[in-house]
């Protein structure tokens, strides 16, 4: 049995009425999603934070959470409140600044435009788990959930808190 012989990979350029397509496909995808973010906004709706749990060393840690605008207000366990198709019906903020604490330490990030917050920051910390803060600012408005709890203001900002993990 003769061996095939493997012919060398070919990258192939698509041709312009596929990329044409596709230019025209994201920017349709970036028009509904700016829609549907202005469209929250002005009903009230306020950014907030949803935390995930991180990892690092005593040096960095890797903060990972998500931004969106949603009705549901975060509860004592946000992973609970956000899960199956609920995580689905937040709209993702775009460039939102988000403000992480890690122990004394400040740092100020920017989600990608998923709302994906993904990056490692630089810690002092000891070995074991830590509580770090996230917290973006809620545009100066409320809610209508929130509207009708004495315990939020207008100018409050939306944090979360998450754990992490920290090895030597």
């Amino acid at each position: 049995m003769a061996s095939a012989q493997r012919r060398p990979f070919r990258r192939r350029t698509p041709s312009p009425a596929v990329e044409q397509a596709v230019g025209r496909a994201m920017r349709v995808d970036d028009a509904v999603r700016e829609f549907r973010e202005r469209r929250a906004l002005r009903r009230g709706r306020v950014p907030i934070v949803v935390p995930y749990t991180g990892y690092g060393s005593t040096s960095w840690v890797r903060v990972l959470g998500r931004v969106l605008i949603t009705t549901q207000l975060p509860s004592e366990s946000p992973q609970e409140s956000f899960r199956g198709w609920r995580s689905f019906t937040g709209v993702p903020v775009d460039g939102a600044p988000v403000r992480v604490t890690v122990g004394d330490a400040v740092h100020h990030v920017v989600a990608d435009k998923g709302g994906v917050i993904d990056v490692r920051v630089e810690a002092d910390l000891e070995p074991g788990w830590h509580r770090i803060t996230l917290e973006t600012e809620g545009e100066g408005r409320r809610s209508p959930r929130c509207a009708r709890r004495s315990s939020c203001s207008t100018r409050r900002p939306r944090s979360a808190s998450c754990p992490t993990s920290t090895t030597r």
